[in-house]
């Protein structure tokens, strides 16, 4: 598990940090899983989803409560928020090494790096960087209003799997299936 700021990652922010290693001492059996369907288990791949529909159906046994919660909606798709954070940021990261070392990337991936930033404006940018901060604060209250009451979501991974808001998931755990 990664967890806290670094200078060095655009899309970190500097904010404590749960002590996440005091869940590896709770008893799984009271464990409280909440599994937040939207966005994360749309347009799954079918075998992600297979495997992911079989692990719930083990937290299930094994667990006090496996349940869908319900994160905060955002005004334009999150994958679209990421895409337009994503191509900026890295684009952002990679600047100067682009310029100065520009041997050390192969031709397709530095203009790829350069391309998608150059389609993003600068009010996209921001409007998506707004989004972020918007649904940082909201999925916050999700988890420390007691409208969830789970200490922990499972969600799927796999190739290509959006993770913008669970990173913003402050007070909550994940599990990654």
């Amino acid at each position: 598990m990664i967890a806290g700021y670094d200078e060095l990652n655009p899309s970190t922010a500097a904010v404590p940090v749960a002590d996440y290693s005091s869940g590896c001492k709770e008893q799984v059996s009271k464990l409280r899983l909440g599994l937040p369907r939207t966005p994360f288990f749309e347009g799954l791949d079918s075998q992600i989803a297979k495997a992911t529909d079989t692990a719930i159906e083990v937290l299930q046994k094994l667990t006090t409560t496996v349940r869908e919660i319900t994160l905060p909606e955002t005004s334009i798709p999150v994958d679209e928020i990421y895409a337009k954070l994503r191509s900026v940021e890295a684009y952002a990261y990679h600047r100067q090494w682009i310029s100065d070392s520009q041997e050390k990337y192969q031709p397709a991936t530095r203009q790829r790096i350069i391309d998608n930033a150059a389609q993003v404006k600068a009010a996209d940018y921001a409007q998506a960087r707004l989004e972020v901060d918007i649904l940082r604060r909201e999925i916050k209250k999700v988890y420390s209003s007691g409208r969830s009451g789970d200490a922990y979501t499972a969600e799927p991974t796999g190739p290509d799997r959006r993770r913008v808001q669970s990173r913003s998931c402050q007070h909550s755990q994940h599990v990654a299936l």
